[in-house]
Formats: C-alpha cells, sequence, structure tokens
C-alpha cells in the first residue's frame, strides 16, 4: 500500500491499482463479452452481479466480478437448477 496526502492535509491510503482502474462501464463489458448491455442491467438489477452507482445514471461494473459470474461449473458442481436434498 502507498499512502498519499492531500491538499487538505489528510491523508488516505489506497492499493496500488485504485479503485477506480477495476470498473468499466456497462456498455464497455456487454461489448466486449458480446452480450446486450440489458442483461448485465437485469443481472445486476436481480442481485447476480455487484455494481456501483456514483449517481442516477452512472454505474460501474468490477470485470473479475462479471468473470466469476460466467464461470462455467467445475467438477460436477450443482446449479441453480439442481435439485437440492434429493
Amino acid at each position: 500500500m502507498t499512502k498519499d496526502t492531500t491538499p487538505a492535509g489528510d491523508s488516505c491510503t489506497y492499493e496500488s491499482e485504485t479503485f477506480l482502474d477495476q470498473l468499466e462501464t456497462v456498455n464497455a463489458l456487454a461489448k466486449r463479452y458480446n452480450c446486450h448491455p440489458n442483461t448485465l442491467r437485469n443481472w445486476i438489477q436481480s442481485g447476480k452481479l455487484s455494481a456501483v452507482r456514483f449517481g442516477p445514471r452512472m454505474m460501474r461494473v468490477r470485470e473479475s466480478d462479471l468473470q466469476g459470474l460466467l464461470q462455467p461449473y467445475e467438477n460436477g458442481q450443482a446449479g441453480q437448477w439442481a435439485r437440492q436434498g434429493l
């Protein structure tokens, strides 16, 4: 971690890769992953995908969160459609 002193004299610590560098727009991620932006917005609204809102219209998503959502199941893991407890 590094330390930064702001002009007001307040000091703040942050990771070498800043929080804002990790965030992408919904449209940019949709284009990169070849899906419709409304798909990502629906996932955000349903709670499947987390997002950070910077105002009434500006929303950003971590690409790592989207990649985690898109990971295929491995080693026979049961999906949400599988019956549990039978």
